[in-house]
């Protein structure tokens, strides 16, 4: 009878390991962390309309008037504000007065569950009161838990 040696065994055992490793199941890969989530970006071509966000995923609002304000989330425990209202000038903007320029404002998707992000204003322009179709934006978010 024939007896391995110590380094035949320790190669026989490497090799049963290592079919063992191949043969294991697949795993998938996980899902993207909030922070690296593709941004779900909403402007006024959004406003009255339905939208779907995944639990996680940032939503970013754009309004390109310096007139909105009071911008919110109706759900915060749904949909809740991370980044305030930040004004950004457009760097082509000449006329003082004229609202031109942005507002940004960032919601995270915290829970599954509907969110209303609104915001308004009563300017359309230098003293040019809005019509009371143009003073509110709103825009329904859907949170879908996957």
């Amino acid at each position: 009878m024939r007896t391995l040696s110590s380094a035949g065994l320790v190669a026989i055992c490497a090799v049963f390991a290592l079919a063992g490793c191949a043969s294991g199941p697949e795993r998938s890969a996980a899902p993207p962390s909030p922070s690296t989530a593709t941004p779900l970006r909403l402007d006024e071509t959004s406003a009255g309309t339905t939208v779907r966000a995944r639990v996680g995923q940032p939503v970013v609002l754009d309004l390109h008037s310096g007139y909105w304000r009071h911008l919110a989330s109706s759900a915060p425990d749904v949909l809740r504000q991370t980044v305030a209202t930040t004004p950004l000038p457009a760097p082509t903007c000449r006329v003082i007065g004229s609202g031109c320029g942005t507002f940004e404002s960032g919601f995270e998707a915290l829970r599954a569950g509907t969110a209303t992000v609104t915001a308004d204003r009563d300017s359309c322009g230098e003293a040019m009161a809005c019509a009371p179709e143009q003073r509110t934006f709103t825009v329904t978010v859907v949170v879908d838990a996957s």
